[in-house]
Formats: structure tokens, C-alpha cells, sequence
């Protein structure tokens, strides 16, 4: 039984909770009554921000949970922060593929988003720099004195045809940020780890291979200390549908058998016991326990 810790997912796939030890998660609170029950396994409608934290840790009530806001439009004023964090808000994520009133992608930070950032790093909110390229992942974070995270992104080196995707770095930037102390999750999603285009649908087997492939970039770009599991685990037809593309995670990552594989590899490669353990769960716990 595999032990993880998952930096960013909407949910935790009911098979993975069966079959591997979670030692904690960063969780996406979901408000959308669509996305609900594939999530939780029930229909609820949420009436706040803070009625939706406290189900989610009923629901997954054994088990350590952290919260971030990917989306940032569902915060009104960065003064709801210091309330939030009472009910494990650890993690904010800037940008999420469109604007919004604290940054835009042609000017970015706006009078708002200044002042968020002042307020995060008021109460220790770690800043995810997931969904932002290269120019602006560098200009935030040095804009920025607090920690950092990506929570969940790929190195935009390892692509056959150096695409720009909307959740990818170069190795430059990730040594760059790598230098301080910035946590990295690597993702499962294949619209992110394909190193070819996903569209057509790669196989399993070779998204594993590029699931492994990014991981030892970033290890190798950034130390082991710097990476960590950011699955991303979300309603994959539901979003096909939306962004009309087809969206996967290899079906044996929502089993043990999947962490398995990964140790495997990475054993093969030349790295420790002690190196993996740290890269499943380990680096994520000793990042975040400061700021619990």
C-alpha cells in the first residue's frame, strides 16, 4: 500500500482511498451542483464557501486535509482570507484561464491582486503559481516573499513539438524558482504530461512513460526536494465536453498499482527509497505543516 499526498485534485477517486494510504491532500472546493456528485457521491448545493469547506472535511474525515481557491473569482475581497483560513484554506492560485479582478494576462496584477498578495503573506497563504508562463511565474514570485508552489504543472522542454500549453514551464524558469524553495506537483492529466499533442488520445502506457519522464526532469531541474504528487483528479468527461477535447488520466493511477509502477521506475532510474517516499508524500507534509 502506497503512501501519497496529493499538492492539487478536486477529489480523491473512492478506489485510491481504498488502496493507498493518504497521509493528506490540498483539495479544490467545488461549488458546482453539476460536479458535486461525481465528486462527494451525493447531491448537495453548497450556500457558501465556508458551508462547503466543512462538508468536504466531514466527508474525507479522516484523513488531513488543506484547502486552495484556483478560482479566484468566487473570492470577493482578499479580507475573506483571515476567515477562510480557519477552515483550512493553506493556498491560493492566481490565475485559472481567464482573468479576473486580482490579475490579467495582458497587464497582470492589478490594485486588488497587489493587495492580495500582502494579505497572503499576512496570514502565511502559500501562492500557487500553477496556469502562468513562463514571464509572468517569474515576475509574480519575485513579487512575492512568501512560499511557492506549482501545484500542478509540466516542463514545456520535454513536448515533441514545444507547444505552449496553458499549465507548463521551461526547465529555465522551474531552476529558477526551484532555487527558492518552490514546492512543484506534477499532474496525471494528459492534456498537461503528453509530451506529443493529446489530441489524438495517447495510450496509458506512454502517458505513464511521460508521467515518469516529468517527474525525473523535475527532480533533476529542480532537486527532490522540490517535487510532489499534483494528480488533479477532476471530472474528466465533464470537462471533454466543455473545452471539447479528450481529457484522461491513465486508468491505473486511480489504483495502487499505478504508485507501484511509478516506485518501480524511479527504482530502476537510481533513486532511493527514501528519495520516492519523499517525492509521494513526504516533501508535501514538511512543506505545508509550517503553515497549518
Amino acid at each position: 500500500m502506497n503512501k501519497l499526498f496529493f499538492l492539487h485534485t478536486h477529489f480523491i477517486p473512492h478506489t485510491i482511498l481504498s488502496e493507498c494510504k493518504i497521509e493528506g491532500a490540498v483539495l479544490v472546493p467545488e461549488i458546482n451542483p453539476k460536479l458535486i456528485p461525481v465528486y462527494y457521491g451525493e447531491n448537495k448545493i453548497f450556500n457558501s464557501l465556508e458551508e462547503t469547506f466543512e462538508y468536504i472535511n466531514t466527508h474525507y474525515n479522516d484523513i488531513k486535509l488543506f484547502f486552495t481557491l484556483e478560482n479566484l473569482n468566487i473570492l470577493s475581497d482578499s479580507k475573506q482570507i483571515e476567515e477562510y483560513k480557519k477552515y483550512g484554506l493553506i493556498m491560493i492560485q492566481l490565475y485559472h484561464n481567464n482573468d479576473n479582478k486580482y490579475f490579467c494576462y495582458k497587464a497582470g496584477l492589478t490594485d486588488d491582486g497587489h493587495k492580495l498578495l500582502k494579505v497572503m503573506e499576512k496570514h502565511n497563504i502559500i501562492l500557487d503559481l500553477s496556469h502562468l508562463d513562463d514571464f509572468w511565474a517569474e515576475k509574480i514570485a519575485s513579487n512575492f516573499h512568501g512560499k511557492i508552489v506549482v501545484s500542478h504543472c509540466a516542463c514545456k522542454d520535454a513536448y515533441t513539438n514545444r507547444e505552449n500549453r496553458s499549465n507548463s514551464l521551461s526547465a529555465k524558469i522551474i531552476e529558477m524558482l526551484g532555487k527558492r524553495n518552490t514546492l512543484f506537483g506534477i499532474p496525471f492529466v494528459n492534456d498537461i504530461i503528453s509530451a506529443q499533442s493529446y489530441e489524438p488520445q495517447v495510450d496509458d502506457s506512454t502517458l505513464m512513460n511521460d508521467l515518469v519522464s516529468q517527474i525525473k526532469i523535475f527532480i533533476e531541474t529542480a532537486g527532490v526536494a522540490s517535487v510532489a504528487l499534483g494528480p488533479d483528479f477532476f471530472d474528466l468527461d465533464y470537462f471533454s465536453r466543455i473545452f471539447h477535447v479528450t481529457l484522461h488520466i491513465p486508468d491505473n493511477l486511480f489504483h495502487d498499482t499505478g504508485y507501484t509502477l511509478i516506485r518501480s521506475r524511479l527504482s530502476n532510474d537510481g533513486f532511493c527509497k527514501n528519495e520516492i517516499e519523499a517525492m509521494f508524500y513526504k516533501n508535501a507534509l514538511n512543506f505545508l505543516k509550517a503553515e497549518a
